[in-house]
């Protein structure tokens, strides 16, 4: 494949004028063969694999994750427990399978009821973030999810 069948010629000229050296053989990586799927990726397909078909939530699993970081700590300071703040992607496999089996799930919300408040902060595609959690993710330094943290009553990291 040339480089004028990539580019076409208004390619061919930006390359000859900015004087880059690329061979005639040049095939960008969009058009190349896809990558190839790492080690760690096989071993989570494995993995999600052996744990099974993904369990029913619990329904109560709605009602106690929460939006609303200001609410959670008013709960937390009058019931004396702390806050489990959760920056997630809902359009994300790792954070889906972390969400799935367990997040939602009785054993960790038996806990949460007891001890925690919880809060979901979503910045998926789908999810279409609030500029209020985009103030969140920057006020925690937070760039990629997921990302967690626990939190006392006061709002101070703990975790």
């Amino acid at each position: 494949m040339q480089i004028r069948d990539v580019f076409g010629l208004m390619g061919v000229v930006a390359v000859v004028l900015t004087g880059c050296q690329l061979s005639g053989d040049y095939v960008p990586f969009e058009l190349g063969p896809p990558p190839k799927k790492s080690r760690a990726a096989e071993e989570s397909r494995r993995e999600y694999r052996r744990m099974g078909p993904i369990p029913k939530p619990d329904p109560r699993a709605e009602a106690l994750w929460g939006a609303d970081l200001r609410e959670a700590l008013a709960r937390a300071q009058i019931n004396g427990k702390r806050v489990l703040l959760d920056f997630t992607r809902s359009d994300s496999g790792y954070v889906n399978v972390r969400w799935d089996y367990f997040y939602t799930q009785s054993k960790f919300l038996d806990l949460a009821e007891q001890k925690l408040e919880l809060v979901k902060v979503d910045s998926g595609r789908d999810s279409n973030p609030s500029s209020e959690s985009k103030k969140l993710a920057e006020l925690f330094g937070v760039i990629s999810r997921p990302r967690y943290f626990i939190l006392n009553a006061e709002g101070g990291i703990v975790w």
